[in-house]
C-alpha cells in the first residue's frame, strides 16, 4: 500500500527528535505459548508464540532448553524437512529455518503470504499451507531452503488445517466444514470434494487409514470417510462439551487437543464409534500432540511440553514436563553474567556473549521474585512477602541461598549504599538492612513514607523515595531512630521509580513521563522539566549522562542529560513484550521486557534537529478528504504532546488493509495520502492511537 507522510507544522519548546538509535539484537524469551511440535532424534521443536524453541529431550525427565529464536511473529504450525523448519507464523509468513545448530537456529527465508498463515503439511517435494481467508498455497520443496508458490486454491470458509494425503489435500474449513482438493499435478489443484453438515466449527482434521478425524468447537468429534475424497461421508461422532482445536491419528488411538480441558484419548479401532478412554488434565493449555514410537509429545500452551510414554495399552504414562518460565519482571548484569527476577521461577542466570543470551542456571526463592541487585559477589532479590532473598555467586551459575531476610512489607526493589540495604517496601515504606555480613543480613528499621515506596535512591544522608501517588518525598536519614521528611514533589502520575543525576532526581512517573527534579537544596526541591516519552515510564537507570528507562508496554527509551533541565530523547524501540527494567553496559542495553529478555545495541549519534513553531492545543483525527474519495484521501492529525502514533486503515470486516504511520512523532500537525488504488469500493475506517488519544475516521471509496 503506498502512502506519503508529508510534515506540515513540527513543534516542541526543545529538539526533541531522535538523534541516535537502537538496534534490537535479540531476546531470550522466558514466557510463551508452546502451540505446535515435531521430535527428531534427541530435539523438539516447537512452534512458540514468540518463534520457534528447540529443546534437547535425551532424557524426558530432564529436558532442556537449547534455543529459542524469537521475534518471528505468532507460531501457531510447524512441519520438517531434515534440519529445516517450516515455521506458520498466523500473521502472513511462512519462516524457514535451518536447524542444523540447533543452538544458533538461522532463518534463510521469509515467504510472504496472503491472509493468515495458520498450518502447513509437507509430503515429499510440495508443501500445503492453510492461509485462512485465502484458501490453500501449494508450495514446491523440491529446494528445501527455497520454497516457491506453485499454485492456490480458495475455499467458501476459512482454512485453518490443512494435510497431504497422496494425491488429495484436505482442508479444514472453519464453519464451511471439510474440503478436499485433488494434486496430482500440484500446479492445478481441482476442489471436487465438500462436507457442509458440520454441527461445529471444524478447527483441525488428521486422516488414518481412510477415515478423516475432526475437531470440531461447538462439538466435540466427527468421523469421515475419505476413501473416496470426492464423496465425504459422516460415518462416526463423539458430541462433547468440550472445544476441541486439533488432533492426532496413530493407529487405534486418536489424541485430542482440548484446550484448557487438557487431552481426550479415544480407541478408533471402530472408526464408525470412537470410544473416548481417557481425558488427562494438564496444568495449561494443551494445543498440540505428535505421536511418534512410544511417545507422545503435548504442547501444553503457557505450561510447555509434556512427554508421555504411550508403549502400554492402558492411561498414558508422564515421563517429564519442560516448564516455561515465569515472567522477567527485574534484571541485573556483572560482566558476561546477567541474574534475572523471574516472577514465579526466582533467579536466572545468563551467559552474555556476542549480542546472545544463554541460559545458564537457576536458584529458587522464598517467594516472588519481583527484582535484583548486585552487590561484589551477592544478588539481593527483592522477593514479595517473603523480604529480601541473599544470594552468593561465587559459582556464577549455580547462586547459592544464604539467608532470607523478612521485612514488614512487600519488598518490591533495593538498593545497597554501605554495607546497608534499602529496600522499597511498598506500604510499608523504606526497609533498612544491615548488609555488613551477607551470610548474616539482618533487618535494622523501617523508614515510613507517605504513601507506597516504589523506587529509592540515595546520596550521602538523603534518601529519594518514589512515593507512588505521594510523587517523590525525601528524607534525611543521618539518624535512622529519627528519619526527617524533608520535602518533595507530587507528579501528575503515580512516582514508581528514581534515580539520581548530579543535583537532579529523575522521577519515572508512568503516563506522566520523566520528571526532572532539582534537589541541589533538598528542602525547596522543585520540578524544572518533564519529558513525555512514547509509553509508561516503569524504571530509570542512569550510566553516564544518559538516563534509560524502561517503558511499559512499549520497549526502552535514551534521553541525553547533558543539560537536565532540557532533557532530550536520544533513541527509542520498541520491544516484542512489556519493558519493565533494564541492565545498561556502555552500548549494550538489557532490557526485562516481562515475556523475555532482550539484547539491543545503542548507538547516540547522528542528531536531525526539529525545527520549531506552534503547538497544536488538542489531539485530533481531522475527516479524510475528499470523502468519497477516489483512488486517494488525505488524513490529516494533531499531536499537543510527543507520543507514539499508530494510523492504520481497516475494511468493514475489521482487517487492517495498510499501516500509515507506525513510530514515535513530536508534537506537530501531519498528513498521511491514502492510496487505495488496489483495493476494491467500499466503505473504509482510519485509525489514529497516539498516546492514550484514540479516535477513528470513516472514509468511502467510490471506483
Amino acid at each position: 500500500m503506498k502512502f506519503r507522510l508529508t510534515f506540515l507544522c513540527l513543534l516542541f519548546a526543545v529538539a526533541l527528535a531522535h538523534a541516535g538509535s537502537i538496534e534490537h539484537l535479540g531476546d531470550w524469551y522466558i514466557s510463551g505459548f508452546y502451540e505446535d511440535v515435531v521430535v527428531q532424534g534427541n530435539q523438539a521443536y516447537v512452534a512458540d508464540v514468540y518463534g520457534l524453541v528447540t529443546l534437547d529431550v535425551t532424557d524426558p525427565q530432564n529436558m532442556s532448553l537449547l534455543s529459542h529464536q524469537s521475534g518471528l511473529g505468532y507460531s501457531y504450525g510447524l512441519d520438517m524437512i531434515g534440519n529445516l523448519a517450516y515455521l506458520a507464523n498466523w500473521q502472513d509468513n511462512l519462516l524457514v529455518l535451518d536447524l542444523s545448530n540447533p543452538l544458533a537456529p538461522q532463518l534463510l527465508e521469509e515467504l510472504n503470504l496472503p491472509g493468515e498463515v495458520w498450518t502447513i503439511d509437507i509430503s515429499g517435494d510440495i508443501a500445503a499451507v492453510a492461509c485462512g481467508p485465502e484458501g490453500v498455497y501449494i508450495l514446491d520443496v523440491l529446494n528445501p531452503a527455497d520454497p516457491y508458490v506453485l499454485s492456490n486454491f480458495g475455499i467458501s470458509g476459512f482454512a485453518v488445517d490443512v494435510l497431504i494425503e497422496g494425491d488429495w489435500i484436505f482442508v479444514a474449513g472453519w464453519d464451511a466444514g471439510v474440503f478436499s482438493a485433488y494434486i496430482a499435478n500440484p500446479a492445478t489443484p481441482q476442489v471436487l470434494g465438500i462436507f457442509n453438515d458440520n454441527p461445529g466449527n471444524v478447527r483441525g482434521l488428521d486422516y488414518e487409514a481412510g477415515f478423516l478425524y475432526l475437531a470440531e468447537e461447538d462439538y466435540g468429534l466427527e468421523v469421515l470417510y475419505a476413501g473416496d475424497p470426492e464423496n465425504l461421508s459422516l460415518v462416526g461422532a463423539s458430541p462433547s462439551s468440550t472445544d476441541y482445536m486439533r488432533l492426532e491419528a496413530e493407529g487405534d488411538r486418536l489424541y485430542v487437543c482440548a484446550g484448557l480441558s487438557g487431552l481426550d484419548i479415544f480407541d478408533i479401532s471402530l472408526p464408525t464409534n470412537p470410544d473416548l478412554l481417557y481425558t488427562i488434565p494438564t496444568n495449561g493449555e494443551v494445543w498440540g500432540a505428535r505421536a511418534l514410537g512410544t511417545r507422545l509429545w503435548v504442547a501444553d500452551g503457557p505450561a510447555g511440553l509434556i512427554v508421555y510414554d504411550i508403549s502400554a495399552p492402558g492411561l498414558p504414562t508422564e515421563l517429564g514436563q519442560s516448564e516455561i518460565l515465569g515472567n522477567i519482571l527485574g534484571i541485573s548484569r556483572s560482566g558476561e553474567y546477567a541474574y534475572a527476577a523471574a516472577k514465579e521461577d526466582g533467579l536466572q542466570v545468563f551467559q552474555l556473549s556476542g549480542g546472545s543470551v544463554l541460559w545458564q542456571g537457576e536458584a529458587s526463592t522464598p517467594d516472588s521474585a519481583r527484582s535484583i541487585t548486585l552487590y561484589e559477589n551477592i544478588a539481593l532479590v527483592a522477593c514479595g512477602d517473603a523480604g529480601v532473598a541473599v544470594f552468593d555467586l561465587s559459582l556464577p551459575y549455580s547462586p547459592q541461598l544464604l539467608i532470607t531476610v523478612d521485612t514488614p512489607g512487600f519488598a518490591h526493589r533495593m538498593i545497597v549504599d554501605a554495607d546497608t540495604g534499602w529496600v522499597a517496601d511498598k506500604t510499608r515504606g523504606v526497609a533498612v538492612l544491615d548488609l555488613t555480613t551477607p551470610a548474616s543480613a539482618s533487618f535494622i528499621t523501617r523508614i515510613n513514607t507517605m504513601n507506597e515506596a516504589r523506587g529509592v535512591a540515595k546520596s550521602g544522608n538523603i534518601l529519594y523515595v518514589a512515593d507512588r501517588s505521594a510523587g517523590l518525598t525525601i528524607y534525611d536519614v543521618s539518624d535512622l531512630s529519627q528519619p526527617i521528611l524533608l520535602g518533595g514533589v507530587v507528579s501528575p502520575d503515580d512516582a514508581v521509580d528514581v534515580a539520581l543525576y548530579g543535583d537532579y532526581a529523575l522521577v519515572a512517573a508512568f503516563s506522566a513521563g520523566l520528571r526532572i527534579v532539582d534537589v541541589s537544596n533538598p528542602q525547596a526541591a522543585a520540578e524544572v522539566a518533564y519529558l513525555e516519552l512514547p509509553g509508561h515510564a516503569e524504571r530509570v537507570v542512569v550510566e553516564d549522562h544518559w538516563a534509560h528507562v524502561a517503558l511499559h508496554e512499549r520497549g526502552l527509551a535514551v534521553v541525553d542529560l547533558t543539560d537536565p533541565e532540557n532533557p532530550e530523547m536520544n533513541a527509542y524501540q520498541e520491544s516484542p513484550g512489556s519493558g519493565i527494567d533494564l541492565a545498561p553496559d556502555g552500548q549494550e542495553i538489557l532490557l526485562a521486557d516481562t515475556y523475555s529478555l532482550g539484547m539491543y545495541s545503542f548507538d547516540p549519534t547522528g542528531v536531525q534537529p526539529v525545527s520549531p513553531g506552534s503547538i497544536p492545543r488538542d489531539f485530533s483525527l481531522k475527516p479524510a478528504y475528499p470523502n468519497p474519495f477516489n483512488p486517494s484521501a488525505t488524513l490529516a492529525f494533531e499531536l499537543p504532546h510527543p507520543a507514539f502514533v499508530d494510523l492504520k486503515v481497516y475494511d468493514v470486516f475489521g482487517r487492517e488493509v495498510a499501516d500509515l504511520v507506525h513510530e514515535f512523532q513530536p508534537s506537530g500537525t501531519y498528513q498521511v495520502t491514502f492510496d487505495a488504488s488496489e483495493l476494491a469500493s467500499g466503505i473504509y475506517f482510519a485509525r489514529l492511537e497516539a498516546g492514550l488519544y484514540l479516535a477513528t475516521q470513516k472514509m468511502v471509496l467510490l471506483k
